[in-house]
């Protein structure tokens, strides 16, 4: 499935949520498996949200690194399109009727539409 790394960054706390409630074997199965190729989307885009830090931050008094305000806008910029990457996961979907006495949100149900299994209308 083509999803952006915007929508995995999303998707994360709402999965994170979810794991917190007892649910039937196989979508428990299911959740940490998503979770798991969520994650190792993530991981590539944090080494490169830390170059852009890098290459338009300046280290402060403590040695933190930090974006300088005269390269705000290009480091935005960037984040940006980075945020857009299309990336490739395996994700299993999952009924709507399986997640049980699980409450979300409509924010976060939208944050996680791309792993629900859709009704026929």
């Amino acid at each position: 499935m083509k999803l952006k790394i915007r929508e995995i960054l999303e998707a994360r706390p709402v999965l994170e949520k979810i794991t917190n409630f007892s649910l039937p074997v196989k979508t428990s199965y299911n959740i940490m498996r998503n979770m798991r190729k969520i994650e190792q989307e993530i991981k590539p885009f944090e080494q490169s949200r830390l170059q852009l830090v890098r290459k338009y931050g300046k280290p402060d008094e403590t040695g933190k690194i930090t974006v300088t305000e005269d390269n705000m806008q290009k480091f935005y910029e960037d984040m940006a399109s980075l945020l857009e990457e299309d990336v490739d996961i395996d994700i299993r979907t999952i009924k709507i009727d399986q997640l049980g006495e699980v409450k979300l949100t409509p924010n976060e149900i939208q944050f996680i539409d791309f792993l629900l299994e859709k009704e026929p209308e």
